[in-house]
């Protein structure tokens, strides 16, 4: 019987999980939150969103107010 929580990780090298762990570590650490939240958030820059805008979608930042 296979697991029902399979990552990402299953499918790569050790030296290459070894780095995505570390890549969730360092987001965790930054952000203060979740594995779950965090590879969202690389999910989100992964597919090219800039920094603020994945932290924006990923939960991680309150939307900046105009300063109008």
């Amino acid at each position: 019987l296979l697991s029902s929580q399979h990552h990402r990780e299953d499918v790569v090298s050790t030296e290459e999980q070894q780095a995505l762990s570390n890549r969730v570590r360092r987001v965790m650490e930054r952000y203060d939150c979740t594995s779950e939240t965090a590879w969202r958030y690389l999910d989100f820059r992964d597919e090219g969103y800039p920094q603020y805008q994945a932290a924006l979608m990923a939960g991680l930042a309150d939307p900046q107010e105009d300063a109008s």
